[in-house]
């Protein structure tokens, strides 16, 4: 027996909008850089995205505010199965990177996500340490 299936290009959301707030020891962090990445860093990886790889980046406002995101591409959709998404954030402070939070699932992205991340309070989930926490 044959398959076929029929594929396309259509806009699918890579990441949502990502609003949230910085802080450490409860106080905010201000003009942190905020990088939201379609790209999954393995356990122990340097947190420095490729270079090709599709991102966005903003700063913490002086009340540890900060809204990044969404991202999105044209993918070439096949009608069979669901699509995978995956998305990582990255905290920049003084040079220093910390892994913010990874979220992968099936299906789509969701259209917003609440973060609140604390650098004084790691959150350990399995090998990897996030700092985020989504509301």
């Amino acid at each position: 027996m044959m398959l076929s299936a029929c594929v396309f290009p259509v806009s699918q959301v890579d990441a949502p909008k990502v609003t949230g707030i910085l802080v450490e020891n409860g106080h905010p962090v201000a003009n942190a850089e905020i990088i939201l990445t379609h790209w999954f860093p393995n356990p122990g990886e340097r947190l420095t995205p490729p270079v090709n790889v599709n991102k966005a980046v903003t700063r913490t406002r002086s009340d540890g505010t900060f809204t990044v995101g969404p991202l999105s591409s044209i993918q070439i959709v096949h009608l069979l199965g669901d699509p995978i998404y995956f998305y990582t954030l990255i905290i920049v402070r003084s040079g220093e990177r910390v892994l913010g939070s990874t979220v992968s699932g099936i299906g789509g992205a969701s259209a917003a996500e609440d973060v609140t991340c604390d650098l004084a309070k790691p959150i350990f989930n399995g090998e990897v340490v996030v700092h985020c926490d989504h509301n």
